[in-house]
């Protein structure tokens, strides 16, 4: 059974396509996380043509939020993020994800598919 208040080990949120990538390509330069805990939090972006790019953040702040910066490099529209997150013990709590930030720049064309 699962207790809502213990949290899980491992967890993972798909998104739908990002409303501001539909039909527009962007270039993503870097993701930001906000997230508590220990474990690893694994981010992974995948473009409507099924171009990927994942960046993988380790959490090691337990009493309070930390922001974790990265940089990436990815093309893409129609953007879906996936988040994973793991705890680093087997009886741990996966790192909680407070806010994701994506940096980049959008171009002003129509994506072609």
């Amino acid at each position: 059974w699962f207790d809502v208040f213990q949290g899980a080990h491992t967890f993972t949120w798909v998104s739908h396509p990002l409303r501001r990538t539909r039909n527009r390509v962007h270039n993503f330069e870097e993701i930001v996380v906000i997230a508590q805990g220990s474990g690893t939090i694994t981010i992974t972006l995948t473009g409507l043509g099924g171009t990927t790019q994942s960046e993988t953040f380790s959490v090691t702040s337990t009493t309070q939020e930390v922001a974790i910066r990265k940089p990436t490099r990815m093309e893409g529209h129609d953007i879906v993020v996936t988040i994973t997150s793991t705890a680093t013990a087997t009886s741990g709590t996966a790192p909680r994800v407070d806010r994701v930030m994506l940096r980049g720049t959008v171009k002003e064309e129509v994506a072609q598919s």
